[in-house]
């Protein structure tokens, strides 16, 4: 009896967690993880060096970029991270930044699908910040740094797609 109600309590709290979890993912990278396979994936790094460096993976299918995915390797002492910037219709949709360890940052720079966990997640519509999580916390429209995180993630969306058409261009 203690079993079955340990078990019964067990699948009740994972299945919570999970709830928890598919709730940080939004429509859009849900989209994306369904049809990453049918993307065209085009890679290409960034760098001083071979120690460090930002590897480049380019989702994209006829109508345009789907996901830019941005591998810092961290060079020599520093802490690796990944940032992934999810477009709509050719409009920027999702930014998520990731920790990942120094093991898996290879992995994650060839294009394979690793759990990593989320450090900030921010969302647009039309073109302004709907929504910002960091560190797990909802941070609210009225918090004084808003509008300037705004500011700050639609070019950091520009400057990605724009280091994209310099390497289709020749010019990196």
């Amino acid at each position: 009896m203690k079993i079955a109600l340990a078990s019964v309590i067990l699948a009740a709290f994972l299945s919570i967690s999970g709830f928890a979890q598919q709730q940080e993912v939004s429509a859009i990278e849900r989209d994306f993880a369904k049809n990453r396979r049918s993307l065209k994936l085009e890679k290409f790094a960034v760098g001083e060096d071979a120690t460090s460096g930002f590897d480049y993976l380019i989702y994209r299918n006829k109508s345009g970029v789907r996901k830019i995915r941005v591998v810092w390797n961290g060079g020599v002492g520093a802490v690796p991270r990944v940032e992934d910037y999810y477009f709509e219709n050719g409009a920027p949709a999702v930014y998520v930044s990731l920790s990942v360890g120094k093991r898996q940052v290879g992995s994650v720079g060839r294009g394979l699908d690793i759990p990593l966990k989320t450090i900030e997640r921010l969302e647009l519509r039309a073109g302004a910040l709907a929504s910002w999580v960091e560190k797990g916390q909802p941070i609210p429209r009225t918090d004084a740094r808003w509008k300037e995180k705004e500011t700050e993630l639609l070019e950091l969306f520009k400057d990605k797609l724009e280091t994209y058409r310099m390497f289709k261009n020749g010019e990196l």
